[in-house]
């Protein structure tokens, strides 16, 4: 076995290996950071900071939204800004659990992987 590890054939393997693995475990941060930073946006949301992409209409989607949140809110006698508050307020309090939901963990486990890796190099070793 550890023939095979000091052979030309067994360090291509194993770099190959780690090379991929690295790959994969960046990918992976990559993902986790990702996921980190919308929930960090969901956190600070405010309808006041979102983009518009035609800025007259700005006044529209407030006025709309304040609509709604009148009357599916149960506060019809809320001014715009506040029911664009309350508006704020569950986004930041539903959203972010619609997207762990949306988004749920794909892991495998450790021990797994090493598994995995012993079987993918076997044929390798024999």
């Amino acid at each position: 076995v550890l023939h095979y590890f000091f052979s030309f054939a067994g360090f291509e393997a194993v770099l190959w290996t780690a090379m991929f693995g690295g790959f994969v475990m960046y990918v992976a941060r990559l993902w986790a950071h990702s996921r980190r930073d919308v929930y960090e946006r969901l956190q600070k949301f405010s309808v006041k900071n979102c983009r518009c992409t035609v800025e007259p209409d700005r006044q529209l989607v407030c006025r709309n939204i304040a609509v709604l949140m009148r009357s599916k809110m149960a506060t019809p006698g809320a001014s715009d800004e506040e029911a664009l508050q309350l508006f704020d307020e569950l986004v930041r309090q539903e959203l972010p659990h619609v997207f762990s939901a949306s988004l749920a963990t794909i892991s495998v486990p450790w021990h797994q992987v090493v598994v995995w890796s012993f079987l993918w190099q076997g044929s390798y070793i024999v």
